[in-house]
């Protein structure tokens, strides 16, 4: 993706992982742990829903989400207010 940033394809590869690896910090986030581990959790949860919302709102620009994540933007808006909500954010 270095040498093309231009790929689309690319980037919504990218985009759904970083989805995956924020909903596996939330799924630790919700297990009983102790509550340092639990918030630090929280936070790269929503790093990378973040990081993920942020490409996906690029492809959104250029026409390029992917028809079977045409949901995301909305699915990952939530799940980053639940981040907040967690953290103490509102």
């Amino acid at each position: 993706m270095a040498r093309d940033p231009d790929n689309m394809s690319s980037r919504a590869i990218l985009a759904r992982s970083r989805r995956r690896r924020a909903d596996a910090h939330a799924a630790q986030a919700a297990k009983e742990a102790p509550p340092a581990a639990r918030l630090n959790n929280w936070r790269e949860a929503r790093v990378f829903y973040q990081r993920s919302l942020d490409l996906y709102l690029e492809l959104r620009t250029r026409n390029s989400v992917p028809p079977a994540q045409s949901n995301a933007i909305d699915e990952i808006k939530r799940d980053i207010t639940r981040c907040d909500a967690a953290l103490g954010k509102q």
